[in-house]
């Protein structure tokens, strides 16, 4: 309601209220009129037309009020007034531009009188100037919504070309953009395009979307080099160029195809597939993954078995295969059931890849691997030996072989070795090696008693759990050849005698062909005689040391029956 008109209600409300009864008003207050619930309002927006009804004279007053503008009828609205009392009454009208005559009217009124009769009231009943009511009001346009009326703005569609302007280029001054291509007029007399026509330059492509509005060849510029598409070898500045992008079947004028935060051409170099937002499947976009430092070719980039969007959503390091540092990685944590990112998963202070029992605070340690832990193993090494015998025999408890030398100390002790020392019998053979591959005593340094120690013998090559090794009747210790016996002897000599003869055969063989050929060349007897001679000596000598050999053999072997 506009200052005035309430000023005006409330004087005629107050005047109507102090009246004596004799004048008893009734029906509309021509002193309040009728008004509007806005004082500025232009075409097509929504108010309310308003007036008030006064009873002064009936028990109760009903009525339909009707609001007609032009004297069409725009609706009407039911009112009902008790005795004294005043009423406002609306309807909400959307103006339209144009000069309007409102008016308000009683389409039907009845009372309820003092008496308690219901009458029908006529507009002659009614207080003179209470049956209808008018007011007249332009209604101004506003195009361009700045709530300045058209017949007073100079530029009616607020396109900064003033009115006078647009009549004088042709365009519309009620239209921002008189073409419709997406541009004001004033902004396309300033890139000196057409007000008037969508697409100056005929390419087809509106000037609000030509990149190059006044180049016919030209309309995009993808990657805004300043360079058109047509022209531009690549034309997104994606680091791939146009024919490579066909190759790939990725977008030319997208210089990121699959949207996952990195360029194709930078996806081809690191062997990503620029049309897939996840390359390697593992959750994790490719833009996301060259952020953490992962690698978006491979699911798993630090091979420890999880992939990289596993890794994150638990909270692991999917560049560090063990993130947690204990000595497991990742992977081997999780299948476990340890923590991956507690370095000591039971709180015993061992790191769990150190720890036989990463969940058990109780146990770190199964020395002999029995499943058992040692604080709980009556046995630690599993050697046969209860932990309190080997600690009060100074062996280690957490060590079955505490001398390293090839036997568990139980072994050493059913044999009578010494479990702290290697090699016990001092024979210079290690235990283990006399019991599992020489099969000598441990404990005793002779095993066969033949005056030479295992040590010794195996450097000779003798048996040291024979005292005879040859078996010719004499101990390997008294026996200057402990390894052959005589007739091992006399073979050998026999051998090398029928070696000598067959020397020999063939010495004498050469002579006869070599007398021969002297002979078929006239050489003189005497010479064949003296090389005859010279040819014996030699054989003779060689007979006679084959003899004292013989003989040699011979003494030794009456020496050893007798």
């Amino acid at each position: 309601m506009g200052t005035l008109h309430r000023v005006a209600l409330g004087a005629a409300l107050a005047f109507l209220f102090t009246t004596p009864a004799f004048a008893a008003p009734v029906g509309f207050v021509p002193s309040a009129g009728v008004w509007f619930s806005q004082d500025v309002f232009f075409a097509d927006d929504e108010v309310k037309v308003l007036t008030v009804i006064v009873n002064n004279s009936y028990q109760k007053l009903d009525g339909v009020v009707g609001f007609s503008d032009n004297k069409t009828l725009l609706g009407s609205t039911a009112v009902s007034v008790d005795f004294e009392q005043a009423k406002q009454v609306s309807l909400l009208w959307k103006a339209t531009p144009g000069d309007h005559e409102i008016t308000v009217a009683f389409l039907s009124a009845q009372a309820i009188d003092l008496a308690g009769k219901t009458i029908s009231v006529t507009d002659a009943q009614l207080t003179p100037g209470g049956a209808a009511l008018k007011t007249n009001y332009f209604v101004d346009t506003d195009t361009d919504g700045d709530d300045m009326g058209d017949q007073v703005d100079t530029d009616d569609d607020n396109d900064g070309l003033d009115d006078a302007k647009e009549a004088e280029v042709g365009s519309n001054p009620k239209k921002a953009d008189s073409d419709g291509d997406g541009i004001k007029d004033k902004d396309e007399l300033a890139k000196k395009t057409n007000p008037n026509k969508a697409d100056t330059d005929g390419d087809g492509v509106q000037d609000g979307t030509d990149v190059f509005p006044l180049d016919g060849k030209e309309s995009a510029d993808a990657d805004g080099d300043g360079l058109g598409d047509n022209g531009d070898p690549d034309d997104d500045n994606d680091g791939l160029s146009d024919e490579k992008e066909k190759e790939f079947k990725t977008d030319v004028h997208r210089s990121d195809s699959d949207g996952d935060g990195v360029k194709d051409g930078a996806e081809v170099e690191r062997g990503s597939n620029p049309r897939v937002v996840d390359s390697d499947g593992d959750g994790i976009d490719d833009g996301k993954e060259i952020e953490k430092g992962t690698d978006p070719s491979k699911s798993d980039s630090d091979a420890d078995g999880l992939s990289d969007g596993l890794e994150l959503k638990k909270g692991t390091n999917p560049i560090k295969a063990d993130s947690d540092g204990d000595g497991l990685n990742d992977k081997e944590e999780v299948d476990g059931g340890t923590d991956p990112l507690s370095a000591d998963t039971d709180g015993d202070k061992v790191p769990d890849g150190q720890d036989a029992f990463p969940k058990d605070p109780k146990e770190s340690v199964d020395s002999d691997k029995d499943g058992i832990g040692d604080n709980a193993d009556l046995d630690d090494d599993n050697d046969g030996i209860p932990d309190e015998v080997e600690i009060a025999a100074k062996t280690d408890p957490k060590k079955a072989d505490t001398d390293a030398d090839g036997l568990n100390d139980k072994e050493e002790q059913d044999k009578g070795a010494n479990p702290l020392k290697a090699d016990s019998d001092d024979d210079a053979i290690p235990d283990g090696e006399e019991v599992l591959i020489t099969n000598t005593n441990p404990a005793k340094a002779d095993t066969d008693d033949d005056g030479v120690q295992d040590g010794k013998e195996l450097e000779r090559r003798t048996d040291p759990t024979n005292p005879d090794t040859d078996g010719d009747g004499v101990k390997d210790g008294d026996d200057a050849a402990p390894l052959y016996e005589t007739e091992q002897l006399l073979r050998t000599m026999l051998l090398l005698l029928a070696f000598a003869f067959s020397l020999a055969a063939l010495g004498f063989g050469a002579f006869a062909i070599y007398r021969k050929r002297l002979a078929e060349i006239g050489e003189p007897e005497v010479v064949w005689k003296q090389e005859e001679d010279e040819i014996e000596e030699i054989l003779e000598e060689e007979r006679a040391e084959k003899s004292g050999l013989a003989e040699k053999a011979a003494t030794k072997s009456r020496r050893k029956k007798s």
